[in-house]
């Protein structure tokens, strides 16, 4: 056999240059976490259980629907194909944010827990590298979770009621807001003792989130809009606006119902014209809450994760 001279390359070499490349960062632990999600008992079950209940609820919406509209008409189908799209999407929701986190609440509590934590930053990973390995699994799983529903999506733009924008603004919605609750969850795991701590703490704010802000945004506007006209103090109103438009927008919730409903009366996607009080001569255009939602669930997922990569270097 002839020697292989230095600068040659043999056709093994070109090809597993070639397979590390389309690797895209993969790591052993991301490697390891992604077999664990997609090929255990669990996954699937999870998954049938997810399409069966989404599904069952479609199913009972539209007969219930119908069986209250027996007329038939394009009327009737769009009414059934707007319901069905909002179940849906409500569904997607419920789902990234109270179900979603409880996949990374103990991605690194329970390596603690289990004290493998110490032989995870022992090898050549770095804390970046043991953190986007616990947190792309559970995307893609989730992301998983999500798309096998489109179906149903497909459903809706087939009976009618239902426009492409409006579906273009629940997916962001629904998207960062699985970016942000599982990077939370796996922020709160980097940081806390136990798993028990972390989900309490995880839900206890995911819960003032979805909900709180929501009806903070709603008691305490009107209260203050009220008190401001009656005061005569108009020129702060714009600010006051803005900051229920904020405290909406932060709520996936809130940023949902409030983008669709401004998209469905102006046919406006990407802005939302607010006045201060009724009567009031002043506009204030802004952001569509869903825009603002997804820009700031994406830059505190990228702030989290930094946290939560400082959190496995330094604490034990």
């Amino acid at each position: 056999m002839g020697r292989r001279s230095p600068g040659r390359r043999e056709p093994g070499d070109r090809i597993a240059a070639r397979m590390a490349k389309l690797n895209l960062g993969l790591n052993p632990l991301m490697v390891r976490e992604l077999r664990g999600y997609m090929r255990g008992a669990r996954a699937y079950a999870v998954l049938t259980v997810h399409i069966a209940i989404v599904s069952g609820i479609a199913l009972l919406l539209y007969m219930g629907v119908s069986l209250a509209n027996p007329a038939s008409g394009v009327g009737n189908s769009s009414q059934v194909g707007s319901a069905l799209f909002y179940v849906v999407v409500g569904l997607q929701i419920v789902l990234v944010s109270f179900v979603a986190p409880a996949f990374t609440v103990s991605a690194i509590s329970g390596e603690r827990e289990r004290h493998t934590l110490d032989l995870l930053k022992a090898t050549l990973l770095s804390p970046r590298q043991i953190v986007w390995g616990k947190l792309i699994p559970v995307l893609g799983y989730v992301l998983l979770l999500v798309l096998a529903t489109l179906p149903l999506f497909s459903l809706a733009f087939l009976l009618g009621g239902v426009e492409p924008a409006q579906f273009v603004a629940a997916l962001c919605v629904i998207l960062a807001s699985a970016a942000l609750f599982t990077t939370l969850g796996l922020s709160v795991s980097s940081r806390a003792r136990d798993t028990l701590s972390a989900t309490v703490v995880t839900y206890a704010i995911v819960v003032g989130i979805v909900i709180g802000l929501s009806v903070l945004a709603l008691l305490v506007f009107p209260a203050l809009a009220g008190a401001m006209g009656r005061a005569g103090a108009s020129s702060a109103a714009p600010a006051l606006t803005a900051l229920f438009v904020a405290l909406i927008s932060l709520s996936p919730v809130g940023a949902l119902v409030t983008s669709e409903a401004n998209f469905v009366n102006t046919g406006n996607l990407l802005t939302v014209t607010v006045r201060p009080f009724a009567t009031s001569p002043v506009a204030v255009v802004l952001p569509a809450p869903f825009v603002i939602l997804t820009v700031c669930y994406l830059t505190a997922s990228g702030i989290l994760l930094w946290l939560a990569a400082r959190a496995v270097r330094d604490r034990a």
